[in-house]
């Protein structure tokens, strides 16, 4: 059986995981975690991992609050959020990744408040400054610990 993920620290959309405080019968361990609002919660790890869960509930009732014209607009899917980044941020081959190897790929760092999930492809950010350009094995790498394994999106 492989070794527990320790997400203390970790952010995932509003919520940051704070401490492990169980496992379901099924072996999933749920995590306490804070929300940007406030407010506490606890949620198995696959949901955070995954993207299913992002905050405490208050996104969801803030979502429904915007959805006024205008915003439906603004709001863009997976794919366009990265040609976006790519048309503001230019490309990502042109950049060099953190680790200092050429980059390949603009990567979304996990860290908006305000993070998207679009299932089958990702967790993503409509917003390009949080992106980061970088190589394949990092990428790849990134995307594994966010509960994501399939191609990172050039």
């Amino acid at each position: 059986m492989p070794a527990a993920l320790d997400l203390a620290g970790v952010r995932f959309g509003r919520l940051v995981a704070l401490r492990r405080v169980g496992t379901y019968s099924n072996g999933e361990a749920v995590w306490l975690c804070s929300c940007a609002c406030g407010a506490e919660t606890s949620t198995p790890a696959y949901s955070l991992r995954t993207g299913h869960t992002r905050s405490c509930g208050c996104l969801k009732s803030e979502h429904g609050v915007r959805m006024g014209k205008a915003h439906r607009r603004s709001v863009v899917g997976y794919q366009g959020a990265h040609w976006r980044t790519r048309r503001v941020r230019g490309k990502a081959v042109e950049q060099t990744c953190p680790c200092g190897a050429p980059a390949a790929h603009w990567a979304y760092n996990h860290a908006d408040p305000d993070e998207r999930t679009e299932i089958g492809r990702g967790m993503y950010s409509m917003d390009p400054q949080y992106y980061v350009a970088m190589c394949v094995p990092c990428h790849s790498q990134m995307d594994a610990t966010f509960g994501r394994e399939d191609e990172p999106d050039g």
